[in-house]
């Protein structure tokens, strides 16, 4: 939960958020109630892809120079997207993401060249746009997408949800339409998973602004406020280490009581309000799991927080899923029926398969870790000076889309060597018997015989050779 505190002495608004845990199984309705939450955010985002497009049309349909360079631009944004399947395709033919190859080079040329064009475009459509909005009735454009808007988030369109909370997806719909406008961007649809919040609001019988004091959101002595209040604090229990407060929402329904949902939290007040503080709205968050919020010192905190702050459109690992799987089954009714129900499917179909893998892995690591431990210990035995080379470890590791000098087969084989891994395991076994090691530029280290120091630049990538010089052989 979060409440808004103001200081009217220096007007800065500080947020302040406690830990609920709900009493007992999170009622059906109040998921509903989240469900239509998410349902109305998707209708906003409706109306908005539509608004625009009905924008670009009466601009195109008023200046033929806006629409002539309008089309350009949708062409150029196809021939990108398809420049970056090209790059994708050049990957795969180079067998590497590194930008030097002449294939993926080829293809950033083009990505840049087209992205230049696009840039020229947008500054050619800033004077362009000016000229055919000054063509088109913009203020009633606006009015009526005002009202498109505000007919969604109306109760009698949102089947009867809590109004407070359907303005304030409105107002989180706005905030983004700002943003998007700002920074080019495209607003995006949501599925629902379960998440949510319900917001409050509160304000002294017949004033004109949002705000009371901590106290008055106390169980009153009248009957009247006590069954109309959405949001109450009952009671509060000062026994514990932190003082818990035995709260009550409503976190569905309509303004008769008897087709409201209730729901009674422990609030944990961990964090005083400072005296005097005016407090204006609240939310409840709810996130995936029923039981909510989980103890830090729970042994499944950790990934019940990875979990819970995933995006809606990332897909969870591997290991993150097998270990999500494990815990539903061991403890059921953590997550929405639906829920747990792919889960323990997704479980029936890779969970062996997993335990394979991922024995394969762990011998694999273990015999990683003996062999440095063993060639560290081969190396501290000589009892003479280490050199190791200063690397920058960050190119051996994997990057999403961005160009690198690994090639696929070294990607995919990343878990076989850790530079990292060999490296500190010299550098222990060194510092455990006093052995004197230095880090030094890694230029040329591979090419300079260590007997007589020359310099071989016609060596390319040999496993072993000889010194042209004084005839040592190198490995």
């Amino acid at each position: 939960m979060a409440s808004g505190q103001t200081d009217k002495n220096t007007t800065i608004i500080r947020v302040y958020k406690y830990g609920l845990i709900p009493k007992g199984p999170f009622p059906e309705e109040a998921v509903t109630e989240l469900w239509r939450a998410n349902k109305l955010w998707n209708n906003l985002v409706a109306i908005h892809k539509q608004d625009r497009e009905d924008f670009e049309e009466a601009r195109c349909n008023a200046d033929a120079e806006y629409k002539k360079e309008f089309l350009n631009l949708k062409q150029i944004n196809h021939d990108i997207d398809n420049a970056y399947y090209e790059k994708r395709n050049a990957r795969m033919q180079a067998s590497t993401k590194e930008a030097s190859h002449p294939l993926i080079k080829n293809a950033n040329a083009k990505i840049n060249a087209l992205t230049k064009q696009r840039n020229a475009i947008y500054e050619q459509l800033k004077s362009s746009g000016k000229k055919a909005d000054k063509l088109i009735d913009k203020v009633a454009h606006n009015q009526e997408f005002r009202a498109k808007i505000n007919r969604a988030t109306n109760a009698k369109h949102t089947d009867g949800m809590y109004s407070n909370t359907a303005w304030e997806v409105n107002a989180y719909f706005k905030t983004a339409r700002d943003i998007a406008f700002k920074t080019n961007s495209q607003l995006r649809f949501h599925r629902f998973d379960g998440t949510g919040f319900f917001n409050f609001r509160f304000r002294r019988k017949g004033a004109k602004v949002d705000g009371v004091f901590f106290e008055e959101l106390f169980l009153s002595d009248k009957p009247k406020n006590k069954n109309n209040a959405r949001l109450l604090l009952i009671e509060r229990d000062d026994t514990r280490r932190k003082p818990r407060i035995l709260m009550r929402a409503t976190l569905a329904g309509g303004q008769k009581i008897a087709t409201q949902t209730r729901h009674e939290f422990d609030l944990i007040y961990h964090r005083p309000i400072p005296e005097g503080s005016q407090i204006q709205n609240g939310k409840i968050i709810k996130p995936i799991f029923k039981k909510n919020p989980l103890e830090e010192s729970h042994p499944k905190f950790g990934l019940w927080k990875a979990v819970a702050k995933a995006p809606p459109h990332v897909t969870l690992s591997f290991e993150t899923a097998y270990k999500l799987a494990r815990w539903i089954l061991r403890e059921p009714e953590q997550l929405p029926e639906k829920a747990e129900t792919e889960i323990k499917k997704w479980w029936r179909s890779n969970s062996r398969h997993y335990r394979e893998m991922h024995n394969l892995k762990r011998k694999q690591l273990n015999h990683r870790k003996h062999f440095y431990r063993q060639i560290a210990y081969e190396l501290v035995s000589r009892g003479v000076l280490i050199v190791l080379e200063k690397i920058n470890l960050s190119d051996f590791a994997e990057t999403k889309d961005t160009d690198n000098k690994l090639g696929d087969k070294a990607r995919s084989q990343r878990f076989l060597v850790s530079p990292s891994e060999f490296r500190n395991a010299i550098i222990n076994a060194a510092s455990r018997e006093g052995i004197d090691f230095k880090e030094v530029p890694p230029h040329y280290t591979s090419k300079t015989c260590s007997a007589c120091g020359f310099l071989n630049k016609e060596l390319t990538s040999q496993k072993q050779w000889n010194c042209p010089n004084c005839g040592v052989i190198h490995d």
